[in-house]
């Protein structure tokens, strides 16, 4: 009886939370290292100038951050190449 109820305590102490949240990573770190720069200046056509400046522009939607918790790498490049047209026309309206 004593030990099956060592056993039983053993089980039941493991029931905590079985699933481990992943540590909250910032966007632009998510970018940089799901997106090499060949992928940022021959597909999105950046500059090597540009690139800090457009990350911070990307950062600065809301929807960066839900991207970044999902950390799914085709919404990502889906949403920087939205983005990059946004960016682009910032660019040229100045």
């Amino acid at each position: 009886m004593r030990i099956g109820g060592m056993l039983l305590d053993l089980f039941l102490k493991d029931k905590g939370p079985s699933k481990k949240e992943a540590p909250e990573i910032a966007f632009r770190d998510f970018a940089q290292s799901k997106c090499d720069s060949a992928y940022l200046k021959k597909t999105l056509h950046l500059q090597p100038e540009e690139i800090g400046l457009f990350l911070e522009f990307c950062d600065a939607d809301p929807k960066s951050k839900t991207i970044a918790a999902n950390q799914n790498v085709l919404s990502l490049m889906d949403f920087l190449f939205e983005k990059n047209t946004a960016f682009k026309n910032l660019a040229t309206a100045n």
